[in-house]
C-alpha cells in the first residue's frame, strides 16, 4: 500500500526516497515510534513522546541496506533533540554568553534548552567542524560577489568562535540557495535547511556522535555561478 508523503514533492509522493545504499526504489515497511525534543511554539523545548514515522525498505532483495526510518524535514537519524534546538543553543553559546567561561555559559545555555552543559559543548563543537567553513564562505563569495557577514576570520582555537562563524557562513549560504531557487522559503534556522537539502536531495546524514561528512559537492554544483 503506497502512504503519500505530504513533505515530498513530484515522483517521490507516494514512494519513500530511493535507497540509500543501492539508489533502488523503495517500498514502505510499516511505522515506527520515536520520541522527539523540538522547540514549540512559545520557544520552549517540548518533548513529544511517540511520533509514528514511516519505515521503508530496499526494492533490491540482494541489497545489503537495511531497513530504515524515513525522517521529514527537521529531523535526523540517530537524533531525538531537533536540529533546531541544536541551532539555537549554538548561536547562545556562540552570541550570548561571551562573557562568562566555558562550562558556566555551557551549564546556562542548557538550563534554558533543558539538556546537560555538556550536550552544549559537544553541540558547539560538532557545528565548529561540520564542514570547511572558509571554502563555503568562498562559494558564497562566487556566487555573490557583493561578500560575506563576519568577514574577519575567528580566532581558530576558540570553539564558540569558530561555531558562531559557521552559523554566520550556514546563514549566508542559505539566502543565497533561497534566492535561487535551491531551498525553499521557511523559518527555521539555517543550519536545519541546509543540512536537510543534504539529506533529501544528496542523501548525505551528519551523525553528532561521530565526525560528520563534508557537505555535497553536489550543492556547490546546484548553486549558480555568479
Amino acid at each position: 500500500m503506497c502512504v503519500p508523503r505530504s513533505w515530498r514533492s513530484r515522483k517521490q509522493v507516494d514512494r519513500p526516497p530511493r535507497c540509500w545504499v543501492c539508489d533502488s526504489e523503495a517500498w514502505w515497511n510499516g511505522w515506527r515510534e520515536v520520541s522527539r525534543r523540538c522547540l514549540g511554539p512559545s520557544g520552549r523545548v517540548e518533548t513529544q513522546p511517540g511520533e509514528r514515522l514511516h519505515r521503508a525498505r530496499c526494492s533490491k532483495q540482494d541489497c545489503l541496506a537495511p531497513s530504515w526510518t524515513v525522517y521529514p524535514p527537521g529531523r535526523h537519524p540517530c537524533r531525538h533533540v531537533d536540529l533546531d534546538v541544536v541551532a539555537h543553543a549554538v548561536a547562545a553559546s556562540a552570541f550570548e554568553r561571551d562573557d562568562e567561561d566555558r562550562p558556566v555559559a555551557f551549564a546556562s545555555i542548557g538550563r534554558r534548552y533543558t539538556c546537560s552543559g555538556r550536550s552544549v559543548s559537544r553541540w558547539t563543537g560538532w557545528v565548529a567542524e561540520l564542514t570547511d567553513i572558509e571554502a563555503l564562505a568562498r562559494e558564497c563569495v562566487r556566487i555573490d560577489p557583493d561578500g560575506m557577514p563576519v568577514a574577519a576570520r575567528p580566532d581558530t582555537i576558540d570553539r564558540r568562535a569558530r561555531a558562531g562563524r559557521a552559523l554566520a557562513v550556514f546563514d549566508r549560504f542559505a539566502d543565497l540557495l533561497e534566492a535561487h531557487d535551491i531551498v525553499s522559503p521557511a523559518r527555521r534556522p539555517s543550519l536545519v535547511r541546509i543540512l536537510d537539502d543534504q539529506r533529501l536531495r544528496y542523501g548525505v546524514r551528519f551523525p553528532i556522535r561521530d565526525r560528520s561528512p563534508p557537505l555535497s559537492k553536489g550543492a556547490a554544483e546546484t548553486a549558480p555561478h555568479g
